[in-house]
């Protein structure tokens, strides 16, 4: 997967370590009865396991276990949003069982504030204050099992946090940077060299802000036993504030050149982080924090490119799942590898545009994130790939009718409609969906994510 448009063909991504602090809160210990399944947390949430699942063992990823929830009333970012983070799933596995988002089973990932609204989670539960533009992605333990929020401040924090994940997790930034692992191993490691076997490490949430590359916060849970809690907090804190001082730093700076250096401790400072966070789980007493500064340099954010399929000027109905239509073939070995097309829905087909992103990634063995904007996002259609255009009161699909490029004839209620149209945007084609009302627009969409390019049983 092209984890950024701008790193499509492997290009590098330069890894800067930004300002860092660290926070280490020693929190109450909850005791809780055996439980031979530890919480899950993010470093693992694209692993064999949770979301993704290898039903048949032969080392392949063949099922997605989630069921994605929108609420009652999603704004189109946060439609787009839960398009990205389904492109991913779609990409992670061999198999899907369409439509996620009216599934039964699975992990529950809530994308946005109507989602997070409709299962009651409170603000206080996420561990932020949420301002407009920070997005937020946390696993929160329930009765029922864990669920994946995805949310922010405002809808651009939600779009934030949802393409951090579909396109970075588990790398914290850049795709050849330290990972979600990297932090959990580390802190491992600064407990492991005091003589303390932690319980757990997980990361349960990361905070990113909409204008700033980097993640701005991520949040690592720990639990020790408690008679360890000490030496844990003594551990960590060392660990979180390396000693800087300039006689240390040229003393070292000599050792190293005279090969006489002893091995550094393990570090919990990671480039594209700006914010570490640790809960120690233990008895209560007020929380400690610590500011570490380093290098201001922030990780760069690319340059937005994403590759480039041509005008698909043979896109038709029937190939649409081929790289004569939504697919490409960068090598040319008849295996398609990225997505040339950008999906932008409004209305009120928010399921289906999430089940035909998936369906799209599921196709190809790689993807540009985002895979899907909003309306407003889109800016000129001419500079864009070839768009799959979703509701009829998109203003590109208003503009094609206004044009006289497309017409659409009267629809009965719970019709919908499906139609290619060439150089809709200079010598690009568009594919458009719209409906006579919400019924018929979902039933379009899912014609196209479910059952195309059969015209019904596969």
């Amino acid at each position: 997967m092209h984890n950024d448009p701008a790193v499509t063909g492997g290009a590098a991504k330069s890894a800067i370590l930004a300002l860092l602090t660290v926070t280490i809160a020693v929190l109450p210990l909850q005791r809780q009865q055996a439980d031979p399944a530890p919480p899950v947390g993010l470093e693992a949430i694209f692993q064999d396991g949770l979301l993704l699942q290898d039903r048949n063992g032969d080392g392949h990823i063949d099922h997605v276990a989630a069921q994605l929830l929108l609420g009652s009333a999603p704004s189109d970012r946060a439609v787009a949003a839960a398009a990205n983070v389904a492109a991913r799933l779609g990409f992670e596995t061999s198999a899907m069982n369409l439509p996620l988002t009216t599934a039964t089973e699975g992990v529950t990932i809530a994308i946005g504030r109507s989602a997070t609204a409709q299962l009651a989670i409170p603000p206080d539960r996420l561990g932020a204050d949420l301002e407009p533009g920070v997005g937020v992605v946390a696993v929160l333990d329930r009765e029922a099992g864990p669920v994946l929020v995805v949310t922010g401040g405002d809808d651009v924090g939600t779009a934030a946090a949802a393409t951090a994940l579909a396109a970075r997790a588990p790398h914290l930034w850049n795709p050849d940077g330290p990972t979600f692992h990297d932090v959990v191993s580390a802190t491992g490691e600064v407990l492991g060299a005091a003589q303390i076997e932690a319980a757990s490490v997980r990361v349960t949430r990361f905070l990113v802000n909409h204008d700033t590359p980097g993640l701005h916060r991520l949040d690592v849970e720990v639990r020790v036993p408690e008679e360890m809690l000490g030496r844990a907090e003594s551990a960590l804190l060392q660990a979180a504030a390396p000693d800087t001082a300039p006689a240390k730093l040229e003393a070292a700076a000599q050792e190293e050149q005279a090969g006489t250096a002893a091995q550094q401790p393990t570090s919990l400072r990671f480039d594209g982080l700006r914010l570490l966070r640790v809960y120690l789980a233990a008895v209560a007493t007020e929380p400690l924090i610590l500011h570490v500064a380093g290098p201001e340099n922030p990780p760069e954010s690319g340059s937005g490119r994403r590759p480039s399929g041509g005008d698909k000027t043979d896109l038709d109905l029937s190939n649409l799942f081929s790289t004569d239509g939504f697919l490409g073939d960068s090598d040319r070995n008849l295996i398609p590898d990225r997505v040339d097309v950008l999906l932008s829905a409004a209305g009120e087909a928010s399921g289906a545009t999430a089940d035909l992103a998936a369906r799209i990634a599921l196709e190809a063995t790689g993807v540009a994130i985002p895979i899907a904007l909003p309306p407003e996002e889109i800016g000129d259609p001419e500079q864009q790939p070839p768009l799959v255009l979703i509701g009829g009161t998109h203003p590109l699909v208003e503009q094609l009718v206004d044009s006289g490029k497309l017409s659409i004839p009267e629809l009965q209620p719970g019709q919908g409609l499906i139609r290619v149209v060439p150089k809709a945007f200079d010598e690009k084609p568009a594919l458009v969906a719209v409906g006579a009302d919400a019924a018929g627009l979902e039933r379009a969409v899912r014609q196209v994510a479910e059952r195309f390019p059969n015209l019904w049983e596969r």
